[in-house]
């Protein structure tokens, strides 16, 4: 379990000459993203981190690549509970 920053995109010409880009960070378990915490205006540090420097809108169009799995793991198990309960 933890965090991760995940998606990648400049929201100005201005933003990408000064190495600023959006990224949305997740709460993470084991095995994928469990949901969107928020998404930042981030710079990399030296060590290459993120490091966030305005928290911005959602960014919608970062939430659905990470999360498109989980909810299709979740459809299948709905559909196989009512299954299992409709006999």
């Amino acid at each position: 379990m933890g965090v991760r920053f995940a998606g990648h995109k400049f929201l100005s010409e201005r933003d990408k000459e000064k190495g600023i880009y959006v990224s949305t960070q997740f709460f993470v378990l084991k095995y994928g993203s469990a949901f969107p915490i928020g998404s930042y205006r981030v710079k990399e540090n030296d060590h290459g981190l993120p490091k966030k420097i305005e928290r911005i809108k959602l960014q919608r169009d970062q939430v659905w690549p990470e999360m498109k799995w989980d909810v299709l793991v979740l459809v299948i198990l709905a559909v196989i509970v009512i299954i299992y309960w409709a006999r």
